[in-house]
């Protein structure tokens, strides 16, 4: 799930990315596009080595790396928290806890606040150090605008995706667990014709060869104990043939189970 999971985020960052640059470059922010596109690159070197590789983890590892070095970049080309970076700060946080393991979590939250904080106390300190990039107030107006709708629209997507696989997962663990309570019924029901009807047709097999006079093979009951031998084996072979066909019937019906 998680890996599956991470190839999602990477289409939605690529996603991400592509359509902020064009409003970069609209309000002449070209460092910061130039950023971008090698972030593109990056992505999608992430991706192929996740998806195609098989190279999860490390992608993981260097996708985590690359967003705060991105945030930092990005905060101080793009006017601190006059820009709209803070907002990307909640896309990163969620897409990194969305495809690891709960048990790392706590160290993206830690370093979502501790990066956050002191960037931002940076600028409080040393304002001079962030400069103001803008050159209009409509063209800060359209980044931070458009940079909050691609927030709010990748944070629904996110959302939408892991519900969706939740759902997906509880339906198949639901058939799962019928399939195994169906398959139990149809175990218990072969146990009961073996334990029972079985069972029966051989004790009267061993019943009625006690009975044959092995001392007198001509004796005149011998012949009746033969036709109920027979009588009683054609029987156990049928219940026989009904045992196989069950058990047959039962692995055909767990074969798409298994898979």
């Amino acid at each position: 799930m998680e890996n599956r999971a991470f190839n999602s985020v990477s289409i939605i960052t690529l996603l991400l990315l592509i359509g902020l640059m064009p409003f970069n470059i609209f309000i002449h922010l070209y460092s910061l596009t130039l950023v971008i596109i090698s972030l593109i690159i990056i992505q999608s070197a992430f991706y192929y080595y996740s998806r195609f590789k098989k190279k999860f983890q490390i992608s993981i590892i260097l996708y985590a790396i690359i967003s705060y070095v991105a945030l930092i970049v990005f905060f101080y080309l793009n006017s601190g928290i006059n820009g709209p970076i803070i907002f990307t700060f909640f896309i990163t946080f969620q897409l990194l806890t969305a495809f690891t393991p709960n048990k790392i979590h706590p160290i993206w939250l830690t370093l979502h606040i501790l990066i956050g904080v002191a960037l931002l106390m940076f600028e409080f300190f040393y304002p001079n150090h962030i400069q103001y990039t803008y050159w209009s107030r409509k063209a800060r107006f359209l980044d931070v605008t458009s940079t909050y709708v691609f927030t709010i629209a990748i944070i629904y997507c996110i959302t939408a995706y892991l519900r969706n696989y939740y759902k997906h997962e509880k339906k198949v663990a639901a058939e799962r667990a019928k399939a195994i309570l169906e398959q139990g019924e149809k175990l218990q029901e072969i146990a009961w014709i073996q334990s029972h009807k079985v069972r029966s047709h051989v004790a009267t097999i061993l019943g009625l060869i006690q009975l044959f006079n092995k001392y007198d093979a001509n004796d005149p009951i011998n012949k009746d104990i033969i036709e109920k031998i027979k009588e009683a084996s054609s029987n156990l072979d049928v219940v026989i043939k009904e045992i196989v066909a069950k058990t047959n019937e039962e692995n055909d019906e767990d074969e798409p189970l298994h898979t």
